[in-house]
């Protein structure tokens, strides 16, 4: 077993393979490189989610919402709306 957030779901590169970053979904375990990441994500400043826990931020990765976890919010903030 490889924990989905250190490689690329799409490509299966190490943030190390990718040139150094990779962008983790703060909503899923997905994990994007920057080659592979679609439009329709959302960035989450790391400091949001890792700063209550003191937390120090390796530079290897960057917070996102992916695409899909992103639309699903949207999604649901439309149903919301709705109601």
């Amino acid at each position: 077993w490889v924990c989905p957030h250190h490689r690329c779901r799409t490509c299966w590169r190490t943030a190390h393979e990718a040139g150094g970053l990779l962008f983790r979904c703060v909503s899923c375990p997905a994990s994007l490189c920057e080659e592979c990441l679609p439009e329709g994500f959302d960035p989450v400043p790391s400091h949001t989610v890792f700063g209550k826990l003191n937390y120090q931020v390796p530079r290897s990765f960057e917070t996102i919402r992916c695409d899909q976890c992103a639309a699903a919010a949207e999604r649901r903030e439309r149903r919301g709306q709705h109601l």
